[in-house]
């Protein structure tokens, strides 16, 4: 058994390799995902670059090639990520070739060692971030070759502060939520006992890594993945999503400037009771994401024995474990404004596997408008969707009232500092001659409660209470976004694709029929069948059919041809 020393060093061991090793992983695949790539797209793109990282002095396969040479990486790190790494075009150039690397995806297999190096040398250009990568990467070396495997209570708490926090930092320049899982772990590893069990695994794993040397440095992703899973009683993924969930949550309770649609939640409630199913539909900025945690909140109070989970993913079923009575939200499920054709085909390949869990799961499905239309008649083939009617955020019976507008407009001026100034008779506070102070007239609020918006209220209202200028605004500046709203819709539906101004020109014409914005959204499908079959198309065979077309008008709230805007395309 370890004595108290040495489980202050294991500790802070397990602290480094487990939750350092987490971090930096997470945060390669947080910086691939902001640049639109993959782990693949990354490993194919730089297997050259990263060749070179290993070889010293040594040359390439290449001739006169151009590319920076070092040794800031163990060449063993190379079978880490590729396959194939001893073959070569040439034997002259054996162990110095990336021509047949073959990535392998599994980042959970990177060590500090590499993922500190990748992140240093492509990623990071935050001083402070480097400064927190090498400052973790030393106190790897220092615990992974020290002394004497044992700290005193004033070391522990020293090395400790610094490696939690340094990890924390990092942390947080990934995702929010997984900032708070790792925070809340760490702590978590700071103030409960280890085992025994997990103590000894530990110390085995420390030694193992203590004493390789050589070849032996191969197993060292193993060992690490070794000390990882052992400790992992718990489905990993599983904890992400329920991390994620609880986060997600928290936050939306924190912010308290959401104002329910009282009819709509009700009948929510009374839908997801009888039937363990809802899906909430509503046009853009509807508040669908808010009111279905609105929704899970007020679930799981009725039900406190519901673990709440959100999923963002088809695969993500798979990984879910259905020890616990769960309600589940799933948000913009096959796409926003695009519809996701792709997301709907896996997704249905487990709408059928959720039917079978309605006894102890409840689902919550969000979806916008446009897209609900769309796949209406694919998505109520399953009992999911067609056991009940969607609530509808943007329709009459379920949106907000003026009532509900006016008390949410009043959350936000209280959050936001906003000084409202209600008619003389009402008023019970003096007027502050603080020109700083952000001020808006009560008239002011009930009139824009009584607006109706083509966009939806309560993402309004966060751009609205975003800025001082707008506020001075006053109404004006809900009039202004309904026509800016009008053209961002119409913008996206002529960006979308390199052919697609030709295919709704075309669509127009065939159909021989004037159509509204909705009207296009919905018709998309047949669209993207023009679009993605008119590449031999050229610009002469278009304006030959733009004679025909430019006289077809498109009604209020859409689009208007002109030769300019005509020209201007092609």
């Amino acid at each position: 058994m370890a004595d108290k020393f040495e489980e202050n060093f294991l500790r802070t061991f397990l602290l480094v390799m487990k939750f350092g090793t987490m971090v930096l992983q997470q945060q390669i695949v947080f910086e691939l995902y902001q640049k639109w790539q993959t782990v693949l797209d990354f490993l194919k793109e730089k297997k050259h670059d990263i060749l070179h990282l290993t070889l010293g002095k040594h040359n390439c396969c290449v001739s006169n090639c151009q590319t920076k040479r070092s040794s800031g990486l163990p060449k063993r790190l190379l079978s880490v990520m590729y396959q194939n790494v001893n073959r070569s075009c040439a034997t002259r150039f054996a162990y110095h070739c990336s021509c047949y690397f073959t990535p392998k995806t599994d980042v959970s297999t990177w060590d500090i060692t590499l993922t500190s190096r990748l992140l240093l040398e492509y990623f990071v250009k935050d001083p402070s971030l480097k400064q927190d990568i090498e400052n973790l990467r030393a106190h790897r070396n220092c615990l992974c070759h020290p002394e004497k495997p044992g700290m005193d209570e004033k070391e522990f708490g020293k090395i400790w502060g610094e490696v939690s926090c340094t990890i924390k930092d990092i942390a947080r320049k990934c995702e929010q939520w997984f900032s708070y899982y790792i925070e809340k772990e760490v702590d978590f590893l700071e103030c409960n006992p280890i085992s025994s069990t997990e103590l000894d695994r530990t110390k085995d794993v420390w030694m193992k890594i203590n004493k390789a040397d050589g070849d032996e440095l191969t197993e060292l992703p193993n060992l690490i993945s070794e000390l990882i899973s052992s400790l992992h009683k718990e489905n990993t993924e599983m904890k992400n999503i329920t991390w994620y969930a609880e986060y997600s949550l928290q936050s939306h309770c924190k912010k308290k400037d959401y104002t329910e649609p009282e009819r709509a939640m009700k009948h929510s409630l009374k839908q997801l009771e009888e039937y363990k199913t809802i899906c909430v539909v509503g046009n853009a900025g509807s508040g669908k994401t808010r009111f279905c945690l609105e929704l899970m909140s007020q679930f799981q109070k009725k039900h406190p024995d519901l673990i709440a989970l959100i999923l963002t993913d088809s695969n993500e079923w798979r990984k879910l474990e259905f020890n616990q009575k769960t309600i589940i939200f799933i948000d913009d499920v096959i796409g926003r404004s695009n519809l996701d054709n792709d997301a709907f085909n896996s997704w249905r390949r487990v709408f059928d596997l959720m039917s079978c869990r309605l006894g102890s799961v409840y689902i919550i499905f969000a979806l916008r408008n446009c897209i609900w239309q769309l796949k209406k008649h694919d998505l109520i083939e399953y009992s999911l969707f067609s056991l009940n009617d969607p609530v509808d955020l943007s329709g009459s019976e379920f949106a907000m009232t003026s009532e509900e507008k006016l008390k949410m407009l009043k959350t936000f001026c209280i959050k936001y500092g906003v000084k409202i100034d209600y008619p003389l008779p009402l008023e019970k506070v003096s007027r502050s001659t603080d020109s700083d102070v952000k001020r808006i007239n009560f008239e002011t609020l009930n009139t824009i409660a009584n607006m109706e918006l083509r966009k939806g209220f309560p993402y309004q209202c966060v751009m609205f209470f975003s800025r001082a200028n707008y506020i001075r605004e006053e109404s004006n500046f809900f009039y202004k976004q309904c026509f800016y709203h009008e053209k961002e819709q119409v913008d996206d539906i002529l960006r979308r694709e390199k052919y697609l101004h030709y295919a709704v020109l075309i669509f127009f014409f065939l159909k021989g029929q004037c159509f509204t914005r909705d009207e296009i959204l919905q018709s998309q499908p047949e669209i993207s069948i023009i679009a993605e079959n008119g590449h031999g198309r050229t610009p002469v065979q278009c304006r030959e059919s733009y004679e025909k077309i430019k006289k077809l008008w498109v009604k209020r709230t859409c689009v208007k041809w002109s030769d300019d805007n005509f020209i201007h395309w092609y």
